[in-house]
């Protein structure tokens, strides 16, 4: 009971961006811990706590060493070829069966093994920001899991993600939209409320506008924004907020309304103290503002929302790949 309130502490902590507190009441669940699996759920609050902080860099760093501890490590300097190869081993797990028999799996129960898929969870988020190849690798590795083990809530979210591999990297989109609708049928098996934004986030902003007008995705993320917000998932609604941004900018929208719209989804976020992907809105408020004619300069994103000069610098010494 007490590790549960410490962790439960330090969550709050990390949400309301009081990150010494979050440190100190960490501290405190890893001395009284009694084994590592007692550890994880803090170490993975202290991964998101990097991630709302955008220090994508410190969070893989804590969690490969996290991994490291269960057995789990990946090359060095992974390559193309690592991925290639992890595909082909879900390919020879899955054999004969179809992608939607993958629903009747049986329930993950290995405590060792929902503690990994849950700290590779923590981890594609970061991966994903700083261009980090394991991102792929981190992905495989939780449907490989799901499959020989049994699914779990997670597995809605690597199976998403999985999807969004094979239209990457394969060009398999039929493949990609049953696996996107796996995804949403372990939601609902599951009831797991808390992980839908961050499927939706993967649906939406990666495989569903493979086969519809981008203009489509609009209304689905704006209420997965919403959810994320109703779930408390600040993280998720951020993103939500950054790709609808994206989307509407190239989904021939009204200039005046993804102004307003971008300007609205940037004030919200910074209310949430998610200063990074505020930023990313920021980028389309600016970008609408300099395509109506109200920018410093045509070619340079400064004016009203954003100095480039100033916001440029910060996110190569973030490394914020996504956002550059």
């Amino acid at each position: 009971m007490s590790l549960s309130f410490y962790e439960l502490a330090a969550e709050i902590a990390s949400l309301c961006c009081e990150f010494e507190l979050m440190e100190r009441l960490i501290d405190s669940v890893i001395e009284q811990a009694h084994s590592l699996l007692e550890k994880v759920n803090v170490y993975c609050i202290k991964i998101q706590s990097y991630v709302f902080q955008n220090k994508p860099v410190e969070a893989l760093d804590i969690g490969q060493t996290l991994l490291h501890q269960f057995g789990v490590t990946f090359a060095k300097s992974p390559t193309p070829v690592d991925i290639q190869q992890s595909i082909q081993e879900i390919n020879e797990l899955i054999k004969d069966r179809k992608i939607a028999d993958l629903f009747d799996l049986p329930v993950m129960t290995d405590r060792q093994i929902l503690a990994i898929i849950q700290i590779a969870y923590a981890l594609i988020p970061p991966a994903y920001n700083s261009g980090s190849i394991l991102c792929p690798l981190l992905i495989t590795l939780s449907v490989k899991l799901s499959i020989q083990h049994g699914n779990t809530i997670i597995s809605a979210f690597a199976y998403a993600n999985y999807g969004f591999i094979l239209c990457n990297l394969v060009k398999d989109v039929n493949a990609a939209t049953e696996f996107a609708q796996l995804s949403l049928q372990i939601i609902s098996k599951f009831d797991a409320k808390a992980i839908k934004p961050e499927v939706l986030l993967v649906l939406g902003g990666f495989i569903l506008h493979r086969k519809s007008h981008i203009k489509n995705i609009l209304p689905l993320l704006q209420e997965s924004y919403m959810i994320a917000l109703e779930v408390g998932s600040t993280k998720f609604a951020g993103y939500h907020a950054r790709t609808f941004c994206n989307a509407a900018f190239w989904s021939n929208q009204p200039l005046v309304t993804l102004e307003q719209d971008a300007r609205a989804y940037y004030n919200g976020l910074m209310q949430l103290n998610q200063v990074g992907l505020a930023n990313h809105c920021r980028l389309s408020w600016q970008s609408a503002l300099n395509l109506l004619g109200f920018g410093e300069h045509p070619c340079i994103l400064s004016g009203e929302a954003v100095q480039e000069t100033e916001l440029l610098p910060q996110l190569i010494s973030d490394n914020d790949v996504s956002e550059l």
